[in-house]
């Protein structure tokens, strides 16, 4: 009886997540600490650390200097980004002998 009562307020525990242990190695961290670890990483690994969970894109977002560092490294990303479809747009263009037309 008693291991039933037990294994009971186990899954009670486990039902308001009560009984999960907390596996984010930086919550117990103050924000300034996390801001300086954050600092180290290289733009993409910060990017991919602010995907992790809300309150890892929250602490990302709460520093000024990991914001602009995101978004200068977004920004060079979708500039190579389209650099890449645009040459690949000329290339198909200069193939077809398309170039042609556009010539004065």
């Amino acid at each position: 009886m008693l291991a039933r009562s037990m294994k009971l307020f186990g899954n009670l525990i486990s039902l308001f997540g009560l009984g999960k242990p907390n596996l984010d190695p930086i919550a117990n961290l103050p924000v300034e600490v996390t801001h300086s670890i954050f600092r180290m990483l290289d733009p993409n690994s910060l990017l991919n650390a602010a995907r992790v969970s809300k309150e890892w894109f929250y602490v990302c977002r709460g520093d000024s200097h990991l914001r602009a560092t995101a978004r200068r490294h977004l920004r060079k990303e979708k500039r190579k980004d389209c650099s890449k479809k645009c040459w690949t747009l000329w290339t198909s263009i200069k193939s077809r002998g398309e170039e042609d037309d556009y010539s004065a």
